[in-house]
């Protein structure tokens, strides 16, 4: 008879356990034809979601320049990472990159596209692979602290490593200083990194992150109790 827990054989004085599946595992997902259309049903759905948030439904906020804008297209890949694994996460980013090329027009010449999918992914692994090792309620929630905390230093470093400079050699350095002079009067070229880091991008993406962690938090068990109970 299986069993998921530690169990004592008496009579030979051993102990035995039974390891219980992942049920986040790509091979377990996909070791059923109900597992394979779970799994492609669940990440169809949330691509969708996400690509629907990030290509329409995301609004700038008057105090930042309007290269950020919010969106809460990330809630639902946090949510489908833990819902899919690791693997499930990765494809539901990447779909949605592709989508947004497809779909909507760019603002950014792709540089901003370029970097929501490289912070898409580091909130998509920190919490679906906690959850796959540590399956409770608890490794969920650790795991989306830890793609929290993933977000806004992935933030800073792909902003300095790659898309503010891509921004200079785009627009060129009198055009961005003028987009960000209207915000931080004080920005020159000597101090344009700085500002740009710690007076934009951290304090944007905490606000971002906290609040789509945060709804992660409130609506995760539901959703997944929800999906449960229509047999997704």
């Amino acid at each position: 008879m299986e069993k998921d827990f530690y169990y004592e054989e008496e009579e030979k004085g051993i102990v035995q356990e039974e390891v219980k599946p992942n049920k986040l595992s790509i091979k377990t997902q996909f070791e059923t034809k109900k597992g394979r259309m779970r799994f492609l049903t669940r990440v169809s759905m949330f691509s969708a979601l996400s690509t629907v948030f990030y290509c329409w439904l995301k609004f700038p906020l008057p105090f930042f320049p309007p290269i950020l804008k919010v969106s809460f297209s990330n809630l639902f890949i946090i949510i489908g990472s833990l819902l899919t694994g690791p693997i499930g996460g990765i494809i539901i980013s990447v779909i949605r990159f592709l989508l947004k090329l497809i779909l909507s027009p760019t603002s950014t010449a792709f540089i901003g596209e370029l970097t929501d999918l490289i912070i898409a992914l580091s909130v998509a692994l920190p919490a679906s692979l906690t959850y796959l090792f540590i399956h409770t309620k608890k490794g969920g929630m650790l795991g989306i602290l830890l793609s929290f905390i993933s977000w806004i230093v992935m933030s800073l470093v792909v902003n300095v490593l790659i898309s503010l400079p891509m921004y200079l050699n785009l627009y060129g350095l009198d055009a961005c200083l003028g987009m960000f002079k209207a915000f931080a009067p004080d920005i020159t070229e000597e101090n344009l990194t700085s500002i740009y880091l710690w007076y934009f991008i951290l304090p944007f993406n905490a606000l971002v992150a906290f609040v789509n962690c945060g709804l992660a938090l409130i609506v995760y068990k539901k959703t997944s109790s929800l999906l449960k109970t229509i047999g997704i």
